[in-house]
This record gives structure tokens, C-alpha cells and sequence, in this order.
């Protein structure tokens, strides 16, 4: 279960450094 919590902010984390790059 907290592999899957640290997984899912990883994501997170990702998605907002393409929201950053898609700007």
C-alpha cells in the first residue's frame, strides 16, 4: 500500500512538470 501512495505522487510530481513544460 505506501508503494502504491510514494507511485501515485511520483505521478503527480510528473504530471505537474509536464503541465509546466506543456505552458
Amino acid at each position: 500500500m505506501r508503494k502504491v501512495k510514494r507511485d501515485q505522487r511520483k505521478l503527480a510530481e510528473n504530471f505537474v512538470s509536464l503541465g509546466d513544460v506543456a505552458k
